[in-house]
């Protein structure tokens, strides 16, 4: 089993102030490794600002949500800003975070990716389940901040391939209760998606995410 282990940084958080809020978005900075692109949906260098909406259930919650995963590339698509981007951002919203800032500086997020297969032979979907270790005294935690910390990437970030118990543990009580079930989706994440070009568009949905999306916007009570 391959896990995506990604440390939190202060000013990725937004560089939350004393008043307990942001001073500008929060994100995810994901690594340029190859290894780990390869355990996000492929992004094209030739897109001006390619996304995809990643399919998430935050096991804290229980509820299935999207996020915006972003390349930024300015640098190869004729930008004359001084300083270009070539950066991958997973995007936080209030529906991943449960309406509060729950992530923290230096907390550790574990990802792990299932494929499911789609019945009567439409498209499958790959869903990414997340957890926070915040309790930064903890052994799993210790244990995961060196590894982290030791891993042959820069920038907080790291593959483990093994199986963590703790993790499983809580995905399978998560599909015991059948909360994904319940989808929510975060404004900024519609947004992005009005914004983007018809091509980009049409790329960005398979029937599994379309269903979702539809289901979200008939409050979880419409039959597809």
């Amino acid at each position: 089993m391959r896990y995506y282990l990604t440390k939190c940084g202060f000013q990725a958080l937004g560089s939350v102030g004393d008043d307990g809020k942001p001073k500008r978005g929060r994100y995810l900075m994901v690594s340029m490794s190859e290894d780990v692109l390869n355990f996000f949906p492929p992004l094209s260098r030739n897109v001006l600002n390619d996304s995809a909406v990643l399919p998430v259930i935050p096991l804290f919650t229980g509820k299935k949500t999207y996020c915006n995963y972003v390349y930024h590339n300015d640098k190869f698509n004729g930008s004359s800003a001084k300083h270009k981007r070539n950066e991958y951002r997973i995007y936080l919203n209030k529906e991943l975070e449960n309406h509060c800032y729950y992530l923290e500086a230096q907390d550790i997020i574990i990802m792990r990716r299932e494929d499911v297969e789609e019945l009567d032979g439409e498209e499958g979907q790959s869903i990414y389940y997340l957890d926070v270790l915040k309790d930064h005294s903890s052994g799993d935690y210790i244990s995961l901040s060196r590894y982290v910390e030791d891993y042959p990437i820069n920038g907080g970030n790291a593959l483990y391939d093994g199986e963590l118990s703790f993790f499983a543990s809580r995905v399978a009580a998560v599909k015991n209760n059948e909360y994904e079930s319940d989808i929510v989706i975060d404004p900024t994440v519609t947004k992005r998606i009005e914004q983007s070009n018809a091509e980009m568009r049409a790329n960005l949905f398979n029937p599994a995410t379309f269903r979702d999306f539809v289901l979200a916007g008939y409050g979880n009570a419409c039959a597809i």
